[in-house]
Order: structure tokens, then C-alpha cells, then sequence
């Protein structure tokens, strides 16, 4: 009877330490119910990140292989509101889950003050690429020829013969003679033969070198408020990390597959594109900096 008991408990006890304790759910829109996609969940113990992850498609999230005990779980994402669970009690060997709805985060706008403007006519000491002439100017020409009243606006030049080659040439400043175009009472007037305004024929289309593979690589949280960890799956030989103006934010040489752990925590909010580089590949990926 006493052996039966210790291999009872044996069984037991090997059956509890092969269980996994587990945590995963899904996040939604609190709006519309639909999953948000590609949202980074962080998982925190006593203030510490322990792992992060990000949303499938369908707004599933999971972590594996943790300890028992009491978490944090943060889901952040762009447009939304950042969604913080306390006291998550994991319990062992249970696959625990936890479901988050975000809310959407309202953006506050300038106004935007919209003022009438009139546009000028004529203006004779300067040069647009459009002008006018107004019907009273016209009646007040000595001329009827649509070159001799276009040369009378300040973008044209003088024809020569603009009232003897029966409208059939005209010069504008840096412009071929078939660039230009009337309207006369929102109608287009053609201005050249149509021999003139041929386009070229085009050249034959070079066929674009095969896309290379993207490094294969994985980076969490994003959004990132402090520290954000690197994990590749292949080798880099060097990582520069840039702002949008292209301004040089990080550098590093090598780095070796695995996880690598940096700091935003002093950089400015906002967009920022890291450049994975191995030997001639070159892959891009952006990461959103936030508060």
C-alpha cells in the first residue's frame, strides 16, 4: 500500500511539472468589436517587462512558458488609447486568459481659417504660368486675333505678325509653341497642328531585378515608450535606427541572432525607421515612439 501511494504521487507530481502555465486573449475595438491587428501587448511582473508580442490578424495574442504569479498586460497601438490590465493572477499550469477592448484616441485639430481671394486679371509686371484677360480689356483692343490678345497679358511674348499670320503662331517665355492653351468662355481652343503635339514614343519598359528577401527580424513593444528588444532570426552586420528627416539616431555594427535590448525612453515621440543591413540587403521597418 505504501509503495502504491509514492508512485501515485510521483505521477502526480511529474504531471504537474510537464503542465504549462499560459496567458493569451484577444483585443478588440470597444467601438466596433473588430480585432486590432498588429497592436503590441507587453507583459510586466512587478513593474519589470518579462516578454512582448503582437497581434495576428484576427487580434489573438499569447505568451507561453511563464511563471505563476501576479502581471501587467499593456496593449498599445497607433489611434488608440493605451489599455493596461493590473493584478492578472496566472495561475499555474492553466492556460489563463485575458481579453482588452481600446478605445479610440481623439485627435485635437487646428482650426483652419479660410479667407476669400480674388484672382488678379492682369497683372503686366509680373509673370504667371496662368492669365487672364477680361472681356472689358478685350472690347477695348483694337484687335479680334486670339495671338494678338494673348501677347497683350504679361506671360506671353509679341508674335511677330500677330495681326498679319492669322493667328497661327505664338511664343511663350520657356515654352514650346504646342504647351500652350486658350479658354475662351471655359471652352478650350486648340493652338497647334496636331503634328506638333505628338508625343514621343515612348522606350521599352527594363525589367525590375528580382525583390530581395526581407531580414528576417521581430521587434517589441511598438509603440515603445522605454526599452524595446530586437529579436533576429538571422545575423545583421550593422543597424542604424533614423528619425523621418533621415537624421542618424542609433548605430551598432554586428549583431548575432537572438534578442537585443535598447532604450527610447529620452527620444523624441514620433516615427522612426530602423535599416537592418546584411552584406548587400538592406531591410526597413518602421517603429512608432511614444509617452
Amino acid at each position: 500500500m505504501k509503495t502504491y501511494s509514492l508512485l501515485l504521487a510521483a505521477c502526480l507530481f511529474g504531471a504537474a511539472a510537464f503542465s504549462q502555465t499560459s496567458l493569451s486573449g484577444k483585443v478588440t475595438d470597444a467601438l466596433t468589436g473588430d480585432p486590432v491587428m498588429f497592436a503590441a501587448v507587453a507583459l510586466y511582473k512587478q513593474g519589470v517587462l518579462i516578454a512582448g508580442t503582437q497581434t495576428d490578424f484576427d487580434g489573438n495574442y499569447a505568451f507561453s512558458q511563464i511563471d505563476t504569479g501576479t502581471y501587467a498586460v499593456e496593449a498599445s497601438y497607433v489611434g488608440f488609447a493605451k489599455k493596461r490590465m493590473t493584478d492578472v493572477n496566472a495561475r499555474a499550469g492553466k492556460a489563463n486568459r485575458l481579453d482588452m477592448e481600446m478605445s479610440a484616441e481623439g485627435i485635437v485639430l487646428e482650426t483652419i481659417v479660410v479667407c476669400g481671394y480674388k484672382v488678379p486679371l492682369v497683372e503686366r509686371e509680373t509673370c504667371y504660368s496662368n492669365c487672364y484677360i477680361t472681356s472689358e480689356q478685350i472690347r477695348n483692343l483694337p484687335t479680334r486675333n486670339l495671338n494678338a490678345l494673348a501677347s497683350a497679358t504679361a506671360c506671353w511674348g509679341s508674335p511677330k505678325g500677330a495681326e498679319n499670320d492669322g493667328g497661327q503662331d505664338i511664343h511663350i517665355r520657356s515654352c514650346r509653341s504646342c504647351d500652350c492653351g486658350y479658354y475662351v468662355d471655359g471652352v478650350r481652343v486648340p493652338c497647334c497642328r496636331p503634328t506638333e503635339c505628338e508625343e514621343p514614343e515612348a522606350a521599352p519598359a527594363r525589367p525590375l531585378p528580382p525583390a530581395l528577401p526581407p531580414i528576417r527580424a521581430k521587434y517589441f513593444p511598438n509603440p515603445a515608450a522605454g526599452p524595446f528588444y530586437l529579436r533576429l532570426e538571422e545575423g545583421i552586420s550593422r543597424l542604424a535606427i533614423r528619425n523621418p528627416e533621415g537624421k542618424l539616431i542609433l548605430e551598432t555594427g554586428q549583431l548575432d541572432v537572438g534578442d537585443h535590448e535598447f532604450n527610447a525612453e529620452n527620444w523624441t515621440p514620433g516615427l522612426y525607421l530602423l535599416e537592418l543591413h546584411k552584406d548587400q540587403e538592406v531591410t526597413v521597418e518602421k517603429l512608432v515612439v511614444g509617452r
